[in-house]
């Protein structure tokens, strides 16, 4: 497909946001999915619309699909390293499907492998916190703010422990052998 021009994207962008004052979501919606694709080069603005399109989704109560364009801005903010968006973005999932307890933590696990462990801190700072994971929040707390290289490996042995944690348990040992009957 050819990309719009940038003055094109933003006229759109502003025919969207007209239509979604007017009421007019579904419309809306459809401008913001026809420009998505032509903003790779772009993914502060993605990621922007993301969240607008999984809001114009979650008003028409389609939830599944709002979770998706919730979750696809929070990728894209992991991948820049933006935390605060990544929080924006995870807050939204969560609202939207309260069972997604996982979603700071995962999340933050992307920004440590896109190589944002400094910023990914306070994300893992608020899954800790929502999760009520003090051990793992005090362990947190010191490393807020320092340069990436200085924490990865902290912030990966966290997150090993935290995964592993939120893993399903073992299943049970099987019963000890009877002991064998004597003629």
């Amino acid at each position: 497909p050819r990309r719009p021009a940038l003055a094109k994207v933003s006229e759109l962008i502003e025919q969207a946001s007209a239509l979604e004052k007017q009421g007019q979501t579904a419309k809306a919606l459809a401008i913001y999915r026809h420009i998505l694709p032509h903003l790779k080069s772009a993914p502060a603005v993605a990621a922007d619309l993301s969240l607008k399109a999984g809001d114009l989704t979650l008003k028409s109560g389609d939830v599944g699909a709002a979770v998706q364009w919730y979750g696809r801005a929070g990728d894209l903010c992991a991948s820049m390293g933006n935390a605060q968006a990544v929080i924006t973005a995870a807050g939204r999932i969560q609202n939207a499907d309260p069972d997604r307890v996982d979603v700071y933590l995962t999340l933050g696990k992307r920004m440590v492998d896109a190589g944002h462990a400094g910023p990914a801190v306070d994300v893992l700072i608020e899954h800790a916190k929502r999760a009520h994971l003090e051990q793992m929040l005090a362990e947190l707390q010191p490393l807020s703010g320092r340069p990436s290289e200085d924490i990865k490996p902290l912030v990966v042995m966290l997150l090993e422990g935290a995964v592993a944690s939120t893993a399903a348990p073992p299943p049970p040992a099987p019963p000890p052998e009877p002991p064998p009957v004597e003629p």
